[in-house]
């Protein structure tokens, strides 16, 4: 891609702020993973995390796992101060396994 349509700086802060919370978010990952559970949700070897100076505050593709969420050039996000909050909704509430 063009560096004048990408460019790499805007996404920095964004990024930083999902970095410092990376230890948080895969405790919550491992928790929830962790516990016998009577749903059926699918569950993603790996959750891979993009982010979007447009759109929606936060989507989770139901058959890939990636979820996007909106930030700005400051780091601030939609719905929460916290990144870590709006990944946490966008984990489980994928399609049931079988369909």
């Amino acid at each position: 891609m063009k560096s004048s349509v990408y460019k790499k700086g805007e996404y920095e802060k964004g990024f930083k702020n999902i970095a410092t919370n990376k230890v948080l978010i895969n405790k919550m990952i491992n928790e929830f993973c962790g516990i016998e559970k009577d749903w059926e949700f699918k569950e993603f070897e790996k959750y891979i995390i993009k982010l979007t100076l447009y759109g929606p505050g936060g989507s989770c593709d139901s058959k890939s796992g990636i979820i996007t969420l909106y930030t700005t050039k400051e780091g601030l996000y939609k719905q929460y101060k916290n990144p870590a909050n709006t990944i946490f909704t966008k984990l489980f509430i994928s399609e049931p396994k079988n369909v």
